[in-house]
C-alpha cells in the first residue's frame, strides 16, 4: 500500500508500506494542514482501492 500526500494538486507517494499479518503502521509528521490518503494496490485476489481523503 502507498501513503500519499496531496501537493500542488497532485498525489505524491511518501512511503510504500508492506503489511505484516494483515496490519501496517506508519507515522508521518508534517508542517501545515494537508490532505492524505492510502492507496491499496491490486493483487490476484482483490481489486485496488483508495481510502477517503483526510485533512490534517
Amino acid at each position: 500500500m502507498k501513503f500519499q500526500v496531496k501537493k500542488g494538486g497532485q498525489w505524491k507517494t511518501v512511503k510504500t508500506i508492506k503489511a505484516k499479518k494483515g496490519k501496517a503502521t506508519y507515522k508521518y509528521k508534517s508542517k501545515g494542514k494537508k490532505s492524505y490518503r492510502v492507496v491499496f494496490d491490486q493483487v490476484s485476489w482483490a481489486t485496488g482501492a483508495k481510502s477517503k481523503t483526510v485533512k490534517k
